[in-house]
C-alpha cells in the first residue's frame, strides 16, 4: 500500500480534478453573473423611479401646494397623445398662472411647465423602456370633476407594469378665500394627540398601522360663523400605488352612516368623537386633508370613499377590488375579475368567493370556492330551467336547508337561465326568483380579466346554469380557463351560489385564503353541536391531532361528521361485508382505536350502497348496509373532497356504478370509476354521532384554522 501512495496523480485523477475545477468555477462564474445581473437591475430601477419621482413632485407641488382651480381636457386627446391644462391661483402669494402637461406616447416623451416654459422630460437612456399606452390616462373623477388623477406607467420587459406605474391625484377648487381667512379656521386632534390649526385647507402626514384603522377626530370650529368641515387624502410621491384622493366621510360614532358632504359645526363650538375608516392603506404614509367651506362640498369618488365606515361586507370586497383595479362593471353590477386573492368569505361552514355586488343594494353574490360534489345535473323544463325532480333542483335544496339563518342572510334573487349562444350578453327572458343556484355564463366571463378569473380551477369541470343554445340537454361548463358545452348528465362539479343581503357585514379577516373574511353573526346561537351546520370543522379533545367536519344533520338528535385526513389505501372489495378488508379496518381498527374514545356517542348507521344511474339523483337508500364507520356516497354533501394538496390520491365513495364491478372516487378534482376489487383509494372515514350530551367549548369559529372543539 505504501508503494501505491508515493506514485503521485495518474492520469485519469488529474482528469477528475480538472472537472472538478471547472464545475466550481464555472458555478463561481453564473454567481457574479447573476449578481451583476441583480446589480443591474436594481440600477435600472433607481433611474426609472428617479425619473418619475421628479415628474410626480414637478406637477404635484403646482396642483397641490399652489391650489388647482381649473382643468381643462381636450376632446381630441387620441392613443397617441394625451394632454391637458391646469388653472393655478394660490390666494395666500396671489399667484396665478397655467400649467401644461402632454404626454406623447409615441416619441415616449413627457413635458410639463408653464404656459410658454414647458421642460420636456425624455425617459430615460435605458433599452426597451416606453410609456405604456394601455395604463397611461388623464381625467377627470366625481360628479363635477372634482378631482384630477393623472396615470403615467412605463413599461420594459425587466418589470411589471406595476412597478413602473404612478399616479398623481389632486382636488380641483377646493375652497380657499382669503376675504374669509379669519372664518375659515379651525383646529383639528387626531386620536386624541397630534392637534393642528386649520386656514381654509391644510394637510397633515398620517402613518396608518393597519389595513382597517379608526382614525378619532375632534372638530373644533374657532371662527365665528357655522362651517363646512370636509376630509381628504392622497398619498406621498413614494408612495405611488395608491395614489388616490377621495372625500373625507365621518362618522359620529362606529356605526352611523357617514356624512358625505362634510360636518357642519357651530361657531365656538367643539364636536369630539368622529371617525374615519382608512382601509387597505397599513404601513403607508398618506396625507390627511382638510378644508372649511361655508357651504357643503362634499365630493364623490366612484361611489367609495376611503374614508367611510366600511364595515359592510360588500363595500368592503368593492373598495379593495378598486384599489387592485380588479374590477368589471356592467350596468347594474360590479364583478370581481382577474386574479383576485382577497374576496375569500366563511359562511356557514364552507369558504365562498365574491362574485359581484348589486350596485344599488349592495347585494353580494358569492359562489363556493370548489366543488362541493359532482352530480349530473338531471333534466330540464322547455325553459330551460331545472325540472322541479332535476338532480340539482334536489342537491341545492338540500344544500340550502344545511345554511345558518339562511332565510336571514340570504336574498331571493332573479338567477337568469336565458339560453346562450357565446357571446354578448344574456337576455333576460328566463328568470327564476330562487334562493340558490348556479353561476350563469355571462356572469363567469365577467370574472375574467386578462384571460384570468379567479374561478378557474385547475383540473375541475364545474357546471354552469346556463343552456346552450340550439342543443338540447347541454350547459355550459368551465373547465380550467376555458368554458363549453357539456351534457347535462356529466358528472361535473356544483358550486353552489347564494346572494347575501346588503346589510351583512364582516367581524373579522382580511379576505385571503388563510384569513378570509368571516360573517358577522354566523355562529351557533346555543353550545348544543346539534346547531352545527354542514362544512364546519370541529375536533374532540379526546381524538388529537384529528379533525372532522360536519356534514349533515340525519335526525333532530344526530349529526355526520367526516375526517379531513385520509386512512389506508384499500380496495372497495365485495358486497359482503365481512370478508371486506376496507370495511373490518374502519370498523375494528379505526374504531377501536382512532375514535374509541367519543365511541359512546356514535350510532351504528344504515350507509347507502345503491348503484348510481346517470339520470337518477342517488340518496334513494335501495341498498343499505349497518355500520359504526363508513364514508361518503356520491353527491352527498362534502363528497367532492378528496386531498387537499392536488396530488394523484384518489377517495372512495360509496357508490357502485351501475351494472358493472366499478365504484366511483374522487381524484384531482373530478370523479373516476376504478376496478371495485383490484383498484386501490384512500378513505375519508365517517361516522354519525348523537348530540344530546355533547356540546360546543367556547371559543373557536368552525373554520380549518380555528374549529370548534366538542366536549362531553
Amino acid at each position: 500500500m505504501s508503494g501505491l501512495n508515493n506514485k503521485g496523480f495518474t492520469a485519469v485523477e488529474l482528469l477528475v480534478t480538472f472537472v472538478i475545477l471547472s464545475f466550481v468555477v464555472t458555478g463561481m462564474f453564473d454567481v457574479a453573473l447573476n449578481y451583476k445581473d441583480k446589480e443591474q437591475h436594481e440600477s435600472l430601477k433607481s433611474s426609472i423611479m428617479d425619473y418619475e419621482s421628479k415628474i410626480q413632485k414637478v406637477i404635484q407641488d403646482d396642483l397641490i401646494i399652489d391650489h388647482l382651480v381649473s382643468v381643462k381636457i381636450p376632446k381630441n386627446n387620441t392613443t397617441d397623445k394625451l394632454s391637458a391644462s391646469f388653472g393655478i391661483n394660490n390666494p395666500e402669494t396671489n399667484v396665478k398662472y397655467t400649467t401644461n402637461l402632454v404626454i406623447d406616447l409615441t416619441s415616449n416623451k413627457i413635458s410639463y411647465g408653464k404656459s410658454g416654459e414647458e421642460v420636456t422630460y425624455s425617459l430615460p437612456e435605458i433599452d426597451n423602456l416606453t410609456i405604456n399606452k394601455d395604463k397611461t390616462s388623464i381625467e377627470q373623477l366625481g360628479d363635477e370633476g372634482t378631482f384630477i388623477k393623472i396615470n403615467i406607467s412605463l413599461s420594459h420587459p425587466d418589470f411589471t407594469d406595476d412597478e413602473l406605474t404612478f399616479s398623481i391625484t389632486a382636488p380641483v377648487n377646493f375652497p380657499i378665500n382669503l376675504d374669509n381667512k379669519n372664518i375659515l379656521k379651525g383646529e383639528v386632534t387626531l386620536n386624541d394627540s397630534n392637534t393642528f390649526n386649520v386656514i381654509g385647507q391644510t394637510t397633515y402626514d398620517y402613518l396608518v398601522s393597519s389595513d382597517d384603522e379608526y382614525v378619532k377626530v375632534k372638530i373644533k370650529n374657532t371662527s365665528d360663523t357655522g362651517l363646512f368641515y370636509s376630509f381628504y387624502y392622497y398619498t406621498n410621491s413614494i408612495d405611488t400605488t395608491n395614489s388616490n384622493v377621495s372625500t373625507g366621510y365621518l362618522t359620529s360614532d362606529l356605526s352611523s352612516i357617514p356624512f358625505s358632504s362634510g360636518i357642519m359645526i357651530p361657531a365656538g363650538t367643539k364636536y369630539q368623537d368622529f371617525y374615519i375608516n382608512i382601509s387597505g392603506l397599513k404601513d403607508k404614509t398618506i396625507k390627511l386633508g382638510v378644508a372649511i367651506s361655508t357651504v357643503s362640498n362634499g365630493i364623490s369618488k366612484t361611489g367609495i370613499s376611503l374614508f367611510e365606515k366600511i364595515d359592510n361586507l360588500a363595500k368592503i370586497i368593492k373598495f379593495r377590488g378598486m384599489i387592485s383595479d380588479v374590477l368589471n362593471e356592467d350596468s347594474g353590477q360590479t364583478f370581481l375579475s382577474g386574479n383576485i386573492q382577497n374576496n375569500y368569505i366563511w359562511y356557514s361552514g364552507h369558504l365562498w368567493r365574491a362574485v359581484s355586488i348589486d350596485n344599488s343594494t349592495n347585494a353580494l353574490k358569492i359562489i363556493t370556492a370548489q366543488a362541493e360534489t359532482f352530480i349530473s345535473y338531471g333534466s330540464l323544463t322547455s325553459q330551460g330551467l331545472p325540472a322541479n325532480n332535476a338532480n340539482i333542483t334536489k342537491w341545492l335544496g338540500n344544500f340550502y336547508n344545511e345554511l345558518r339563518n339562511a332565510d336571514s342572510f340570504i336574498l331571493s334573487t332573479n338567477y337568469n337561465y336565458t339560453t346562450y349562444s357565446g357571446s354578448g350578453d344574456l337576455s333576460s327572458t328566463n328568470l327564476s326568483n330562487r334562493k340558490i343556484g348556479l353561476l350563469n355564463a355571462y356572469e363567469y366571463l365577467m370574472t375574467v380579466k386578462n384571460s384570468t378569473s379567479f374561478l378557474n380551477i385547475p383540473a375541475l369541470a364545474w357546471k354552469t346554469q346556463t343552456p346552450v343554445a340550439n342543443q338540447n340537454n347541454t350547459l355550459y361548463t368551465v373547465s380550467n380557463s376555458t368554458i363549453a358545452p357539456s351534457n347535462i348528465n356529466n358528472l361535473d362539479g356544483i358550486r353552489p351560489v347564494v346572494v347575501l343581503n346588503g346589510s351583512v357585514k364582516t367581524s373579522s379577516g382580511t379576505g385571503t385564503l388563510s384569513s378570509p373574511y368571516i360573517v358577522k353573526d354566523d355562529s351557533p346561537t346555543s353550545y348544543s353541536a346539534q346547531d352545527l351546520v354542514s362544512g364546519e370543522y370541529v375536533e374532540f379533545s379526546s381524538v388529537p391531532n384529528k379533525r372532522f367536519r360536519v356534514v349533515s344533520k340525519p335526525t333532530s338528535s344526530t349529526i355526520k361528521v367526516v375526517a379531513t385526513s385520509l386512512v389506508r389505501n384499500y380496495p372497495y372489495n365485495t358486497t359482503d361485508k365481512m370478508n371486506s378488508e376496507l370495511y373490518n379496518y374502519l370498523n375494528r381498527d379505526y374504531y377501536r382505536t382512532t375514535i374509541y374514545s367519543i365511541s359512546k356517542f356514535i350510532n351504528e348507521s344504515n350507509w347507502d350502497v345503491t348503484s348510481f344511474a346517470a339520470n337518477n339523483f342517488i340518496l334513494t337508500n335501495n341498498t343499505t348496509i349497518k355500520a359504526n364507520v363508513g364514508f361518503l356516497q356520491l353527491g352527498e354533501l362534502l363528497s367532492g373532497y378528496c386531498d387537499s394538496d392536488d396530488s394523484d390520491k384518489c377517495c372512495l365513495l360509496l357508490t357502485p356504478v351501475t351494472r358493472t364491478e366499478r365504484v366511483y372516487a374522487v381524484r384531482r378534482k373530478s370523479i373516476v370509476s376504478i376496478d371495485r376489487n383490484n383498484d386501490s383509494c384512500y378513505v375519508r372515514p365517517s361516522f354519525v354521532l348523537h348530540t344530546s350530551q355533547l356540546r360546543i367549548k367556547i371559543g373557536g369559529s368552525g373554520t380549518a384554522q380555528n374549529p370548534y372543539k366538542l366536549v362531553d
